[in-house]
């Protein structure tokens, strides 16, 4: 049976410090719970306010915890055996180019990019957002069986 939880909620009005404290436990409390859904996304001030910016902020949010929360992989490849033979006792592990490609790849990225504010890039991408996305297109046949399933509730409704 899937799990709904809420996450990502705040009982603050804006998007400030509260926020990103409540949001970010409750948040990776949901996710570490195995939850199939988590609600809240784009609610503050304990639901009562919808922020479009919120959304944008939980969506980052929700991608971080993402990554932070997957599983250590301990196999040959990132182990780097060959590199700590290398480097060797009292060595600089930061200066190798293995270190600085998984450290791009392995973690989460720097954000809000230098330059901006959170609250800036958020604002940004939600106006991008509602000027500019474009569904994907339903697949071949969806539009004629949702309109079937629609009909059959008009029947069984009526």
């Amino acid at each position: 049976m899937p799990a709904n939880l809420g996450g990502l909620d705040t009982s603050s009005c804006e998007l400030d410090a509260l926020y990103g404290y409540e949001a970010s436990s409750t948040g990776l409390l949901a996710y570490l719970s195995g939850a199939d859904e988590i609600y809240s996304i784009g609610l503050l001030g304990n639901a009562q306010i919808l922020s479009l910016e919120k959304m944008v902020f939980d969506n980052h949010l929700a991608r971080q915890i993402e990554i932070m929360a997957r599983p250590v992989l301990v196999d040959e490849e990132h182990l780097q055996v060959d590199l700590i033979e290398r480097v060797g006792i009292g060595g600089t592990y930061l200066t190798q180019r293995e270190t600085r490609n998984f450290t791009r790849s392995e973690y989460v990225p720097t954000w809000p990019p230098a330059g901006k504010t959170a609250m800036e890039v958020v604002h940004e991408e939600a106006l991008d957002i509602l000027h500019n996305h474009q569904p994907p297109p339903l697949p071949e046949g969806a539009a004629d069986k949702i309109e079937a399933i629609v009909a059959e509730a008009d029947k069984a409704l009526a």
